[in-house]
């Protein structure tokens, strides 16, 4: 399983690679931001798969019902496994301006309901939470850092899992 694993991973990460080099010829702001969000999708998909490609290469049986880092650091908790790798991308999701965070932070805002002022809040006066995240533009090179990022940290951990 972890082999169809790991091609999920290198496969999502080529699909949002070849979305990204596509956004230099979008047609319209609306085509380069359906790109990003694309790329958003597919990053945070191929993150996913890597969750359970980690798990399943350290023995969890059913990876199917992993959604998080902690998820999996729970499962391989149970087996008395605390790899580095699932430890270091807990630490990458607990740190708020970690690309993971922003990762995450940047696809949850695409599912965010647009604000609307109502009649009753109308006199209101607006409060603003100082401990949410400040999300950084999502553009061309954020994306790109992403991708790096990400590919960069599978590479690693792939490559340290080949040598034991």
């Amino acid at each position: 399983m972890a082999a169809s694993l790991t091609a999920q991973v290198n496969q999502r990460l080529a699909c949002a690679r070849m979305l990204h080099t596509d956004l230099a010829s979008a047609r319209s702001p609306v085509h380069k931001r359906a790109l990003l969000d694309a790329c958003l999708f597919h990053l945070l998909c191929g993150y996913q798969f890597y969750i359970k490609e980690l798990a399943s290469y350290y023995g969890v049986k059913y990876v199917q019902g992993l959604k998080s880092e902690t998820d999996a650091a729970q499962a391989l908790s149970q087996l008395d496994k605390h790899p580095a790798e699932i430890q270091e991308l807990c630490n990458l999701a607990e740190l708020p301006n970690s690309w993971l965070s922003q990762l995450r932070g940047l696809y949850d805002d695409v599912w965010a309901m647009p604000g609307k002022v109502s009649a009753i809040d109308a006199n209101a006066i607006a409060v603003t939470n100082l401990d949410a995240q400040r999300l950084p533009e999502l553009d061309d090179e954020l994306i790109a850092q992403f991708c790096r990022q990400f590919q960069e940290l599978v590479n690693r951990h792939r490559e340290t899992s080949v040598e034991c």
